[in-house]
């Protein structure tokens, strides 16, 4: 039977406490950077905003941080934003993908479950397809 005392409980408390405040000086020293889960909603917000999807992120949704993510640098936040009620099958989520240390959206997993980096969202043309496509006898506007 543990026989300490709530005083020396409480001091185990905080001598807790100031390590994990260390071991967060020492992260940071190492370039290992931090992000709140509300700087990552924010970050999901931006994204989910310049790109017009119409998923619901607020404080309320589901975020969470891991180490380490596949195509990631570093620590990211893993966020799964809904999508309205629809008809078509899938998840019904977009599930947005940022990066703690690029802070940035790295990649989004669509409701079909594809994965999209940011520069494979962009739905024009290059210069090489509307070549193509003027070759082909199609009208292009530049």
């Amino acid at each position: 039977m543990d026989r300490r005392t709530a005083t020396d409980l409480s001091s185990l408390v905080f001598d807790h406490g100031r390590a994990v405040d260390k071991w967060s000086g020492i992260a940071e020293a190492q370039g290992r950077k931090t992000m709140t889960k509300q700087e990552a909603l924010e970050i999901a917000t931006a994204f989910r905003d310049r790109q017009g999807y119409e998923t619901t992120i607020d404080a309320g949704t589901d975020a969470r941080l891991y180490d380490s993510m596949e195509g990631v640098t570093g620590a990211a936040w893993v966020i799964e934003a809904p999508l309205p009620p629809s008809t078509i099958e899938g998840t019904n989520t977009i599930t947005y993908v940022v990066s703690v240390v690029e802070k940035r959206v790295e990649y989004i997993i669509n409701s079909s479950g594809f994965i999209k980096r940011p520069d494979e969202l962009d739905m024009g043309f290059s210069d090489d397809e509307l070549d193509e496509l003027r070759e082909m006898g199609f009208d292009v506007l530049d």
